[in-house]
């Protein structure tokens, strides 16, 4: 039987029609490890530990939505990690990844990664089969998990983990018909990705993509080097509901993000200036600061940020949300509070 904050989570992102309000607990690593007194280096190196995690924090808060939810976290560096660069695992913190490639000469010798056989997607692919084979199925039928679910860093992410966010943000202007030809490359690899996912999980229904770089870059950038390419994976997949997360500064760019397609913009900026910007085109998620209030406030300050924010959406599709990613070390009582606050 699904539960009704997934019910209602799903209507109101599908349908952007207003409803009572959800909340969503983003539970990407490092947060969640720490949350539960997990080193991160052994939450991304054992499955076991990554599903019971996972399904532990739906289970504490069954009215919330967890997303990503159930999958195979390693980070930012899964996609990155099929071109070869050298992978540093680290005890406290996310795995970080050395660009592949050093200067754009090297962009025209480079290969279409194999998802089954290139960097760490076949060990991803390889937890999701372990993920089926040991989930509970009420994760399934209750919230809509891995059923039909990929996640993936989009193309200018990935070709800033690829090959350095200087050397790209550089050569958009030195070289931008070489970086065309590495997002071309890249975008075709996440395609083939999310169908790689898409063979183990199943017709995908619902498609999170992670990309902070248009909110680096300007406008004129955005239209030509991040839009084309994002919107061809979106395009891709016209039948799944779509999460672009970003909680970057995109003041500059909402209306073309606005014009992306996607049904969820996870968001980090000013919830008055989302909601002017946006309005009903997409289902808006956040915006509560993950380390002035949830990480640093007290419980009374997360409860007043919480209902500015519900107030501020009143009337627009609206998901109630950290603005990004959690901090590691967010004290369980200001995660509750947040949770609580819909109440």
């Amino acid at each position: 039987m699904q539960n009704d904050g997934y019910r209602r989570f799903e209507k109101i992102a599908t349908e952007k029609i207003p409803e009572s309000p959800v909340v969503v607990v983003w539970n990407r690593a490092p947060f969640l490890p720490f949350y539960y007194g997990v080193k991160p280096i052994e939450f991304y190196l054992n499955s076991s530990i990554k599903l019971d995690l996972q399904t532990r924090i739906q289970n504490q808060f069954p009215s919330a939505v967890v997303l990503p939810g159930i999958s195979a976290d390693f980070g930012l560096i899964t996609e990155a990690s099929a071109f070869g660069g050298e992978i540093k695992w680290l005890e406290h913190s996310a795995p970080h990844i050395f660009p592949a490639i050093k200067n754009t000469e090297q962009i025209d010798h480079l290969r279409l990664p194999d998802c089954r056989r290139d960097g760490l997607m076949p060990k991803a692919l390889e937890e999701y089969e372990y993920i089926w084979r040991h989930i509970d199925k009420k994760m399934i039928q209750d919230y809509g998990y891995l059923e039909g679910s990929a996640y993936t860093v989009g193309p200018c992410e990935t070709a800033g983990l690829v090959f350095g966010y200087d050397n790209l943000y550089t050569n958009l202007i030195d070289n931008p018909s070489r970086i065309h030809g590495l997002l071309n490359m890249i975008t075709e690899m996440i395609v083939n990705w999310i169908r790689a996912q898409e063979k183990i999980n199943g017709t995908l229904k619902r498609l999170i993509l992670v990309d902070h770089t248009s909110s680096q870059i300007n406008s004129n950038m955005v239209e030509e080097f991040f839009m084309p390419y994002l919107k061809k994976v979106f395009d891709e997949f016209p039948k799944a509901l779509k999460l672009y997360h970003n909680e970057g500064n995109v003041d500059h760019i909402i209306g073309h993000l606005s014009s992306l397609g996607f049904n969820i913009f996870h968001f980090g900026i000013d919830i008055d200036k989302a909601v002017r910007g946006f309005g009903d085109r997409c289902c808006l998620m956040g915006n509560i600061h993950p380390v002035e209030t949830l990480l640093r406030g007290s419980r009374n300050d997360v409860r007043n940020a919480c209902l500015k924010a519900l107030n501020a959406a009143r009337g627009y599709p609206f998901l109630l949300s950290s603005g990004g990613g959690m901090a590691p070390n967010t004290p369980p009582e200001n995660l509750e509070e947040m949770v609580n606050a819909v109440e």
